[in-house]
């Protein structure tokens, strides 16, 4: 491969990687269920080391919450 090709690559990959933890801390932001923290659960090996820390943390600030929202996205 190129270096265009290459920085394309990468450029696809940095977005797609943003575009992952947000929709993942929308889900949970917005729900913070029981169904929304296992998706997220499931998501955590494919983010950043440091969006997979950020989301670890919210995850455990919702389980730490006594009540589950009764809503879903």
């Amino acid at each position: 491969m190129t270096r265009t090709h290459t920085s394309k690559l990468a450029e696809l990959r940095s977005k797609t990687d943003r575009q992952l933890y947000t929709l993942v801390a929308r889900r949970l932001d917005r729900c913070g269920n029981m169904r929304a923290r296992e998706e997220a659960r499931r998501f955590l090996p494919y983010l950043s080391r440091a969006d997979r820390r950020r989301i670890e943390q919210r995850l455990g600030e919702l389980d730490a919450q006594p009540a589950l929202r009764a809503a879903c996205c």
